[in-house]
């Protein structure tokens, strides 16, 4: 779910941009959904939300490198 994806505190996957690694992830959801595989089935917006929380350190440090490149660019275009 977008609202879970773009939660930096919430969603430890979120890099700033979509990956090579998430576009592969996706693809597969896809065809695992239309083969109508055992993991293949739409997930409700609470699996999505745990899905995408990642480990803790993980999304602290998403955070931080976020917060971080913020400052940096509101430093050159101040």
């Amino acid at each position: 779910m977008p609202t879970h994806w773009d939660n930096l505190k919430a969603c430890g996957l979120n890099w700033g941009h979509w990956t090579q690694f998430d576009e592969e992830w996706y693809l597969l959801q896809l065809r695992d959904i239309a083969k109508g595989a055992k993991d293949g089935v739409p997930l409700s917006g609470n699996t999505w939300q745990s899905k995408l929380q990642g480990v803790g350190a993980g999304r602290i440090f998403t955070k931080h490198v976020s917060d971080l490149s913020n400052k940096v660019f509101n430093l050159v275009n101040s």
